[in-house]
């Protein structure tokens, strides 16, 4: 179960937001990946889950 607080970022540094995100992707991608397979899967479906923008999932993933 995940803990439902949401996360203060403005207490973290800039590694630690930046490790934040890319796990919170990675969260959302499987989660994704589970419910609708890995091809019919977009990023829109991810970044949507994850609640980033698109420019985020790139910078990550490039």
């Amino acid at each position: 179960m995940q803990d439902s607080t949401p996360t203060n970022y403005s207490n973290l540094s800039k590694s630690s937001k930046n490790t934040d995100k890319s796990e919170l992707l990675m969260q959302a991608s499987l989660e994704v990946f589970l419910e609708k397979g890995f091809h019919p899967t977009r990023i829109e479906d991810i970044i949507a889950r994850a609640k980033v923008g698109k420019g985020t999932f790139y910078l990550y993933y490039k």
